[in-house]
């Protein structure tokens, strides 16, 4: 699918996170710019929101649902649950990358008949597959020239619970990005399940007692192989992300071309500051990986208590000693609109 004749006829959905890495006014102005783009169209927004006062003030017709749904995890799921349910054939999101794969994860279970996204990226990382472009480039935005493209995921459960997919990784942590003050900083992933942003210092969740399982099989042991960290990874458009933290660093799936990999470090290097001091006080550095594919189940045991399971930057379930975390592949599991050119 193209968007060759974006025009009247075409109805476009759009939620956007103010509390995103770059702040509000940012966003609000990604949205002034964003509607400036779309011509001739039908734009569907929830009202009482952010994009229903920047349409008003800019003076763009949008049709307008109410808000009906339950979201979870960032509160965009909702919204975007009651964008969708009216009908549209592209759906925009503005945010960071738990955003864009908020949205995604209530496309998925929508398969065909799921819009493709158009993720307009303004968090503190935007590192992943689902982003389209940066709020920075949107008053550019050639709508003619986008492409559907499949993008794959890995699928998560705890306890055999099924809880969502991850779009660019899945790590087992204390700390996660984010923005404190418009500084760009770890911030607590337990406090902010309890909805509060305070710095903290990524240190080990993993250690002695984690395994790691494939198909069944033990694969990883921290008895007997230095576990500091685990990160799991889903390996989309894999030249693309080569050199990149979990996908580049961590990891030879780039260059290999396994759909997906489990990488597990004898340090922490998921973290905001990482330097060539930090790397030699380790060494030598350990670095284990399990790939997996469609076909393959890999199973988390054993992780220390408190730890998190952060998806896409956002933390989402705190996790312990005696809890298994289920990850299989999500093949195309959304579609998104991108550049006909590789980025």
């Amino acid at each position: 699918m193209t968007l060759r004749e974006l025009r009247g006829g075409i109805r476009v959905g759009v939620v956007a996170h103010p509390g995103a890495g770059s702040g509000s006014t940012v966003i609000e102005r990604v949205l002034e710019e964003l509607f400036s783009t779309l011509g001739e169209v039908t734009v569907v927004i929830v009202s009482g929101g952010m994009e229903a006062a920047v349409a008003a003030h800019s003076g763009v017709f949008v049709e307008q649902v109410c808000r009906t749904s339950e979201g979870g995890g960032l509160g965009i799921a909702g919204p975007a649950c009651d964008v969708v349910r009216r009908g549209v054939d592209v759906m925009v999101a503005v945010g960071g990358d738990g955003t864009l794969a908020s949205v995604a994860n209530t496309l998925a279970p929508l398969g065909a008949h799921a819009p493709p996204l158009v993720g307009i990226g303004t968090g503190s990382a935007n590192v992943g597959p689902l982003v389209t472009m940066l709020g920075r480039d949107v008053a550019g935005l050639d709508w003619h020239g986008l492409t559907e493209t499949s993008v794959d995921g890995v699928r998560y459960t705890v306890d055999e619970v099924e809880l969502g997919i991850g779009f660019n990784d899945i790590v087992f942590s204390n700390t996660f990005f984010g923005t404190l003050d418009g500084v760009r900083v770890d911030l607590d992933a337990r406090a902010m399940l309890c909805g509060r942003r305070v710095a903290s210092t990524p240190v080990s969740v993993c250690g002695a007692d984690v395994r790691v399982y494939k198909n069944g099989t033990l694969v990883l042991d921290g008895r007997n192989k230095e576990i500091a960290q685990v990160v799991v990874c889903p390996v989309n458009e894999a030249t693309r992300f080569a050199g990149t933290a979990a996908s580049g660093l961590l990891s030879w799936g780039p260059y290999v071309g396994c759909p997906a990999v489990l990488a597990a470090s004898s340090t922490v290097l998921i973290r905001t500051q990482l330097t060539l001091d930090d790397l030699t006080a380790v060494e030598p550095l350990q670095l284990h990986h399990v790939a997996f594919g469609r076909l393959d189940e890999i199973t988390v045991l054993g992780l220390a208590e408190g730890a998190i399971l952060v998806c896409d930057g956002t933390p989402m379930v705190e996790l312990g000693p005696t809890q298994q975390v289920g990850l299989t592949l999500a093949p195309g599991a959304v579609q998104v609109m991108r550049k006909d050119c590789c980025r």
